[in-house]
């Protein structure tokens, strides 16, 4: 006797679904839509899961970016963007306004950090994972946070393309943030925090023309000599805002060079 099946997509409590396959010998002994759905959540699955719609994604993210967007009226909107749990994406996954208390509510309870513990930055873009500031503005929220994702079109210089839309948080309570449920940002993120405002105030040969053009010209030097990428990634170690004067920074930089092209 032929074998029928029928596909069922479940879903884990955490977001994550599965491919379930029930079989039958005939239309006769074929479950009802009401038995299946029963027999599903039986077994700790759900038919429907909350925030999620036909042909949607469940995506992992795990890191932060916070913006503000200064509105006609001059109120302040906060933006939140959201990076994959795959370090090899080092642009956003997408952004959400928080436009209300209910929303900042809402991604407070998923992430289990207060939005105004990420440090806000003052950029018209959002950075992508290796940018020079990043390590002060990306920053890793204490547990991954789970979103639904649409698929959609956007234009970029007159091309239309398809990339992936945050619907909504999975599994939010909205429920207020308190020192009981929420778990401190990771030591080393403060400590990058301070090591940055450390650097920005000791830094003030950066507002100086002639310090400025001074380190240019040997940037040039550097590159016409080691390479344009080796310079790159040395910069991104050597921050010039850690050293009190050009000479300091400069030394420290063809020192990084050159351990690097070791």
């Amino acid at each position: 006797m032929a074998e029928n099946t029928i596909q069922v997509k479940a879903y884990f409590p955490t977001g994550a679904w599965a491919t379930v396959s029930l079989v039958f010998d005939s239309l006769d002994t074929m479950p009802t839509a009401d038995d299946i759905i029963a027999g599903v959540e039986a077994k700790g699955f759900s038919i429907d899961f909350a925030g999620v719609e036909v042909g949607d994604k469940i995506q992992t993210v795990t890191h932060v970016m916070h913006r503000v967007k200064m509105n006609k009226d001059g109120s302040e909107t906060p933006v939140i963007a959201l990076y994959h749990e795959n370090v090899g994406m080092k642009y956003k996954l997408d952004h959400k306004y928080l436009n209300n208390s209910d929303d900042i509510a809402e991604f407070e309870s998923v992430s289990g950090m207060k939005l105004s513990d990420i440090p806000v930055y003052d950029g018209e873009a959002f950075l992508p994972r290796d940018h020079a500031k990043a390590n002060r503005y990306v920053i890793q929220m204490p547990k991954p946070v789970k979103v639904a994702t649409y698929e959609g079109e956007y234009e970029f210089n007159g091309k239309t393309d398809t990339k992936d839309y945050i619907r909504n948080f999975i599994g939010a309570s909205n429920q207020p943030v308190t020192p009981a449920n929420v778990t401190d940002m990771p030591t080393s993120t403060r400590q990058q925090e301070r090591q940055s405002e450390q650097q920005t105030a000791s830094a003030g040969w950066l507002k100086n023309d002639d310090a400025l053009e001074k380190v240019k010209t040997q940037l040039t030097f550097f590159e016409l000599n080691y390479g344009k990428d080796v310079l790159t990634d040395a910069r991104k170690t050597v921050i010039a805002g850690g050293y009190d004067t050009p000479d300091l920074y400069l030394e420290a930089l063809e020192n990084q060079i050159k351990a690097i092209g070791a």
